[in-house]
């Protein structure tokens, strides 16, 4: 049907009007589901101009009735540039099967054409569930784009740098689209942000996929580790138990040199009092008077060398003054005496005197 009314505008036109096309259409990218322009622009009294895709007729653009749109998905505009008018084709939801050649046709059969591009953006992951890997050890990092269309260009960032690719695979589908698998090689010595990156030119911006990779130290490392602990231990404990046993031997010795030393201090401390009770006896010559009252027997008649504590001596005045008067003479006879005869009773026993 268009291409009978097509014919029909062309003959009734013929020779009518002098066209001509200043500037065909320009190539065109477009993602799937976007929309796609095409202009064509004219000069002088041009009658009608026919859009073509894939060699099929899609719009009819008559100079003093305007476009006739027959088909969904297109349409038409104009503006004016001077002496010019731009005659613009419009295609809106564009799929797969758009894609091919485009042509703005003039009657007279002047041409113009130009190739619009569909592509498909799928999607992009990083496929790797284990992000903690074991330091200075290689691994695969694998990232996946499915569906797309063109073959994505897919790159790698660790940190904010770029790094090339270790493998590339793609595989064609049956409804023409492609899956991408794009592998990254790594030895890390630190934690580190991992980036796949895949762009196509109709994609404003590319797609973008991170993980953060944690970096964890290997066997060998932690056996170092745990060798270097072991040895400080056992070196700290071999320390602590030397000093223990130093002071343990100081204090050994310490305590072994006093009981003799006491021992031998007991001893002169008794020589001392040995001497001190000698020299007190033979001190009855340098004027010491005797004490008459003391007495080294108890009442029972049984020699004691001390007095009993609870018992208690009395002296009346005269008695006092009485042993007050007796002269030296007798004093010394009466001690010589009494020392006699406390020795002949307990010459165990040591003397008490007191000398007034």
């Amino acid at each position: 049907m268009m291409y009978c009314v097509a014919s029909i505008l062309l003959l009734f036109t013929a020779g009518v009007v002098s066209e001509k096309i200043l500037q065909g259409p320009k190539n065109a990218t477009v993602l799937e589901n976007g929309t796609a322009c095409f202009n064509c622009t004219l000069t002088g009294n041009w009658g009608v101009l026919i859009w073509m895709l894939r060699s099929r007729l899609v719009l009819t653009v008559i100079e003093n009735f305007g476009p006739i749109e027959t088909l969904d998905h297109f349409s038409s505009r104009n503006y004016t540039n001077g002496d010019s008018l731009i005659l613009e084709l419009i295609i809106s939801e564009v799929s797969l099967k758009n894609s091919g050649v485009v042509a703005c046709m003039l009657q007279g059969s002047e041409t113009a054409e130009a190739n619009l591009f569909v592509q498909v953006n799928g999607t992009l992951a990083i496929t790797n569930h284990n992000l903690v890997v074991v330091k200075n050890t290689s691994e695969l990092i694998t990232c996946q784009a499915i569906g797309w269309l063109p073959i994505p260009d897919i790159k790698w960032k660790i940190n904010g740098t770029l790094r090339k690719s270790y493998s590339n695979n793609s595989i064609l589908r049956s409804d023409h689209l492609y899956d991408t698998t794009n592998t990254l090689k790594i030895r890390p010595s630190f934690d580190m942000e991992i980036e796949c990156i895949a762009s196509i030119s109709a994609l404003p911006e590319p797609l973008i996929d991170r993980v953060n990779i944690t970096v964890t130290a290997g066997n060998e490392e932690t056996r170092f580790d745990r060798t270097v602990l072991i040895a400080v231990t056992v070196s700290i404990s071999v320390l602590t138990v030397i000093i223990l046993l130093i002071i343990g031997l100081v204090l050994f010795c310490k305590r072994k040199k006093e009981p003799g030393s006491s021992y031998q201090d007991k001893k002169r401390s008794a020589t001392q009092k040995q001497s001190q009770n000698g020299s007190a006896s033979m001190d009855w010559n340098k004027g010491g008077e005797v004490n008459l009252a003391y007495s080294t027997e108890n009442p029972s008649g049984t020699y004691s060398g001390d007095l009993p504590r609870n018992q208690n001596m009395y002296f009346s005045n005269s008695k006092v003054s009485d042993v007050r008067n007796i002269s030296t003479d007798d004093s010394m006879d009466f001690a010589n005496s009494h020392y006699s005869a406390q020795h002949s009773l307990s010459p165990n026993k040591i003397r008490h005197l007191t000398l007034v």
